[in-house]
């Protein structure tokens, strides 16, 4: 079984979504993945950048469930 690694929705992210418009879509790009410097940080909205990051991926494809509030990334 593959290992889960989940991710939260910052105040900066929070803030594009809320500006968003029909015109004016947010464009998920890429997903940038740390380690946490050899520990397992706490998720934080006020959080600005990753603990040692360590790459940043380019999305093929982002499947958005607005009832469960999550994303979903597919990469080969």
């Amino acid at each position: 079984m593959a290992t889960v690694y989940k991710g939260i929705l910052t105040n900066n992210g929070k803030a594009l979504i809320a500006n968003a418009t029909v015109n004016n879509k947010v464009n998920y790009s890429h997903i940038a993945l740390g380690d946490g410097n050899g520990s397992v940080p706490t998720p934080s909205e006020t959080r600005s950048a990753l603990i040692n990051e360590k790459a940043r991926i380019a999305l093929n494809v982002v499947e958005i469930r607005s009832e469960e509030h999550t994303s979903e990334l597919q990469s080969p």
